[in-house]
């Protein structure tokens, strides 16, 4: 179980993760359980769900001439008070009735709950990290033009910690591909598209994800500016993995969605010669803010 929430810890890119040791080797028992699992792992599915949506249609070139693009994005969510607490729920054997208290998500105090029952039997709901922002970043290819369409590919490949090969690797592959409309509108000024992505998410033997994106925009280009703005629907679904190390011949498996899925946003990029930036921001709960370099010809 520890080597699990320090995957997700490292994947998120946070620091001070020393200080979350003493809650992980007590996590198992109570969150990987469908009775709290959602409530203490959706915050992490949330904040994945908007950095992986962002940035997929960025980059807005001439819908007829060929061009290509390689860079890198980097995506930050921040985490609002609303996604550190919930609602947590006691089990057997503590003695019923059971008890509902507010107790830490992962992203929540690090300071567990403990609750008492009529015979003595504490049932103890340990701490979260205390992460107010966290932030991801991954290399992007698109190859557009062609029919008015443009393809966009991510992938990422590595091992989490050299020096300890159990964590696993992390391994992610998405595409997206978005269409224009304004051509068939006659909308000379207007920029119209849509657009839609997956992107799978591998992390060891305990993570696996996958995302599912639609999203409209509107906008204007000005000659080496462009901005626009935009509505759509992202989900990310993932399936954890907690191996009791031989407590259990099955491993528990739990599957979390993402419930803040509506997109809503606005975004902006620039052109220096081949050198592109662009920035976008999903101004949605949790607060997303994407940025963008990259070379395009």
């Amino acid at each position: 179980m520890r080597k699990l929430l320090l995957i997700i810890v490292q994947f998120l890119i946070v620091q001070n993760v020393a200080t979350s040791q003493g809650a992980l080797s007590r996590i198992g028992p109570v969150y990987f359980n469908p009775t709290n699992a959602q409530g203490y792992l959706e915050p992490i599915n949330n904040t994945l769900n908007f950095q992986f949506a962002s940035n997929w249609f960025a980059h807005h070139e001439s819908d007829s001439s060929f061009h290509l693009y390689l860079g890198v994005q980097a995506s930050s969510s921040f985490i609002p008070s609303s996604m550190e607490t919930y609602m947590g729920q006691t089990e057997l054997p503590f003695t019923p009735p059971q008890q509902t208290v507010e107790v830490p998500t992962i992203f929540g105090p690090n300071q567990s709950v403990d609750v008492e029952d009529a015979v003595g039997y504490i049932y103890s709901f340990p701490g979260g990290f205390e992460y107010k922002h966290a932030t991801i970043a991954m290399p992007q290819i698109q190859i557009g033009g062609i029919f008015n369409t443009d393809f966009t590919f991510r992938f990422a490949a590595f091992q989490i910690d050299k020096e300890a090969e159990e964590y696993g690797k992390f391994n992610t592959f998405g595409i997206g591909i978005q269409h224009s409309l304004h051509q068939y509108f006659n909308l000379k000024k207007i920029d119209l598209r849509v657009g839609y992505a997956y992107q799978s998410i591998k992390i060891g033997e305990w993570h696996n994800s996958t995302l599912n994106v639609v999203q409209a925009q509107v906008g204007q280009k000005i000659r080496f500016f462009n901005y626009y703005g935009f509505f759509g629907y992202s989900e990310l679904s993932s399936e954890y993995k907690y191996d009791d190390e031989g407590l259990s011949n099955e491993p528990t498996i739990v599957d979390v969605k993402a419930t803040n899925n509506i997109l809503l946003g606005i975004g902006a990029g620039l052109r220096f010669s081949i050198i592109k930036l662009h920035t976008e921001a999903i101004l949605t709960k949790p607060m997303t803010v994407s940025f963008g370099l990259g070379i395009e010809i």
